[in-house]
């Protein structure tokens, strides 16, 4: 429960503040953007009201008397305040407000000019120049605006980044008043701290806030995950104890009911699993026991002297034992075929494959083979497939095929393979074994291809079951199907699978 709970805590933890510094910064950066945008469009104004003001004047008055020259930049109210300096850079008077809303209209004593501090600031300076003509008029003209690093006298109500820009006034190029633009910025002034300080607080509060979260959702999350864990560990020891019929755990609306699905799938597989294998175990002990039952009946009649030991009766033993043999050959080939058997594909030719198949057999009378690429006849079929398995699984069709014949009855079988271009670049193939019959109704013919099981017009007849799954599972290594099918009194069994080019 711990181990879960660290780890819960710390993903959750980690999520939270990783959000929150994201907020955070965003924030952040918008709040120093959107300020600085802000401060330039006030200087720009600032700048703008001034140089209006003293064109419309008819004769500027540029001493510190002529307070309503400066009117124009006090009436902003976007600006806290300004500071009005000589030209030797001393406060000289203070108009507007401290960042706690006081009023502020004080002329600086000359003895009390030290007053405040010296700091070092970096702030915009612009120069607006007035300069007389032949005929009494005046000419405004303005400098370029530059960022200037210089220390300088401040009052103490006043910081260094309160200072928005800063105006030079000369007459003739000759320096006469400065104006301080002073604007607070939203976290120092009464009017916008009581709404910038609560969003700028609250996100600060919101750290120790997710990390209560993290620790409540780490617990609710990891007891219950820990719960669903021991109940799944103990779901699947039982299996893995061989019970079945085990109830999967189950939560309301969570993902981890999926797991609780797969535990069911599982038992259920086991459970056919389970059975699967009674069903061959009792397969596999009647095929094998039939022979010997014949071989023993045969040799306790020899013992007994009921049965001579002549030529008949010692080909009956004979054939008894081969085909013991022969179910024994075969149980081993399926079970390797399902085990690791590893296909060595190869690329033959149509003809050449169907030739080694009917050499294979030991009669092929009755037997025809075709090839075709395309649906169109042509000798240029070629296969990609393990030769020796594929051979083996058409042999097995073609056993199948006889086997369900009537006693007596010759019948034509037809194998043919085909080739076709697939989509894209890959190349479907097809081989198909064809001969008159029926299928069983009472069945899924696909089921034909399990192990031990067999259609019920060759219940009387040779084999024991395992041809056609032996064919199923030599495709299911080249990755293909086995299927068959009636139609029109023909039964057509057909394997198929792709390669890419």
């Amino acid at each position: 429960m711990r181990r879960y709970f660290l780890r819960y805590l710390f993903y959750i933890l980690t999520i939270s503040v990783c959000v929150i510094l994201v907020l955070f910064g965003v924030l952040a950066y918008q709040y120093k953007k959107s300020g600085q945008k802000w401060r330039n469009a006030i200087y720009a104004s600032c700048l703008d009201a001034l140089e209006a003001n003293l064109n419309a004047s008819t004769f500027p008055d540029l001493n510190i008397d002529g307070l309503s020259l400066f009117g124009s930049v006090a009436r902003d109210p976007r600006i806290s305040g300004y500071l009005v300096r000589d030209n030797e850079g001393a406060v000289l008077l203070t108009v507007g407000q401290t960042p706690d809303g006081e009023i502020l209209a004080q002329f600086f004593e000359e003895d009390k000019v030290t007053e405040g501090k010296e700091v070092k600031t970096s702030t915009r300076r612009t120069t607006i120049n007035v300069s007389s003509t032949t005929d009494n008029s005046f000419l405004i003209s303005r400098g370029e605006v530059t960022i200037v690093k210089a220390k300088t006298f401040l009052p103490d109500f006043v910081e260094s980044n309160d200072i928005l820009g800063t105006i030079y006034l000369t007459f003739e190029d000759e320096p006469i008043i400065s104006i301080d633009i002073i604007c607070y910025s939203p976290r120092n002034y009464i009017y916008s701290r009581q709404i910038v300080e609560p969003i700028f607080g609250g996100i600060i509060f919101t750290l120790p806030l997710a990390l209560l979260i993290a620790f409540i959702g780490a617990y609710v999350v990891s007891s219950r995950n820990t719960r669903y864990i021991d109940s799944v560990r103990v779901a699947l020891r039982r299996l893995a104890d061989g019970e079945s019929g085990i109830e999967a755990p189950h939560f309301r609306h969570s993902d981890l009911n999926e797991i609780g699905r797969a535990i069911s799938e599982l038992d259920q597989s086991l459970l056919d699993n389970k059975r699967s294998r009674s069903t061959w175990l009792r397969s596999i002990s009647h095929d094998l026991n039939t022979p010997v039952t014949a071989m023993k009946i045969i040799i306790d009649g020899l013992s007994d002297g009921f049965f001579d030991p002549d030529a008949e009766t010692l080909s009956t033993l004979k054939r008894e034992n081969d085909k013991l043999s022969d179910r024994i050959r075969r149980v081993i080939e399926y079970s390797t075929l399902i085990a690791d058997t590893r296909i060595h594909e190869e690329e033959i030719e149509a003809d050449a494959f169907i030739q080694s198949v009917r050499i294979s057999l030991k009669d092929a009378g009755n037997v025809e083979f075709k090839s075709f690429s395309d649906n169109n006849e042509t000798g240029n079929v070629r296969l990609v497939c393990d030769t020796a398995q594929m051979r083996r699984a058409v042999q097995e069709l073609i056993d199948n095929a006889r086997n369900s014949a009537q006693e007596g009855e010759k019948t034509v079988i037809t194998v043919s393979a085909e080739s076709a271009t697939g989509k894209g670049s890959s190349t479907q193939y097809r081989i198909t074994v064809q001969n008159p019959g029926s299928l069983p109704g009472d069945m899924d013919v696909n089921s034909l291809f399990e192990p031990w099981t067999k259609g019920t017009y060759s219940r009387s007849g040779a084999g024991n079951g395992l041809g056609l799954s032996i064919v199923g599972a030599i495709m299911a290594l080249h990755g293909g199907t086995a299927s068959i099918r009636e139609d029109g009194g023909l039964v057509t069994a057909t394997l198929e699978w792709t390669r890419s080019a």
